[in-house]
């Protein structure tokens, strides 16, 4: 374990090496192969060049490893959000489409000999939607500011 303030949880993991370091994900300091797993929630969501993070993480996974990553789902609030973002300018990319197994196809094209692609639907354990939305007060308000939603935006 490097970096990030993580040693600890993981000090019971023995034989686990986990490496947090911040970087670039477009250009990260690792080897080729260097890794079993890596693990990047919403990384493509965030990252300015989305393809260009996907590729450099896959880059870095031994072949036959495991490249975890989360998508937004098109429901609930923020898929909601990402919907009505795309209906007023459809050519704003929301991303929203990387939690679908085809465009992660598509950008894995390069590497499908390589890559398995493999989608689980994950819900919040003990979250309802009412906690999921008071959890997200600036979804709220951007969606509230699209015409036709109700004062706090999520019963449009």
């Amino acid at each position: 374990m490097r970096g990030g303030g993580l040693e600890d949880r993981f000090a019971d993991h023995a034989g686990l090496i986990a490496v947090v370091e911040p970087a670039e994900l477009e250009d990260l300091p690792f080897d080729d192969d260097e890794f079993d797993r890596a693990l990047a929630p919403f990384a493509p969501f965030y990252a300015p060049a989305p393809s260009a993070a996907l590729r450099e993480l896959a880059r870095v996974v031994k072949p036959g490893g495991q490249l975890a990553l989360t998508s937004w789902a098109d429901v609930g609030a923020v898929g909601r959000l990402l919907r009505a973002v795309v209906s007023w300018d459809p050519e704003i990319d929301t991303r929203l489409a990387w939690g679908e197994p085809a465009r992660l196809r598509e950008e894995l094209d390069a590497l499908a000999e390589t890559v398995a692609i493999h989608v689980h639907d994950v819900e919040l354990a003990g979250a309802t939607a009412a906690d999921a939305e008071r959890a997200l007060p600036p979804v709220a308000a951007a969606l509230s500011a699209f015409p036709g939603a109700d004062a706090n935006g999520l019963r449009a």
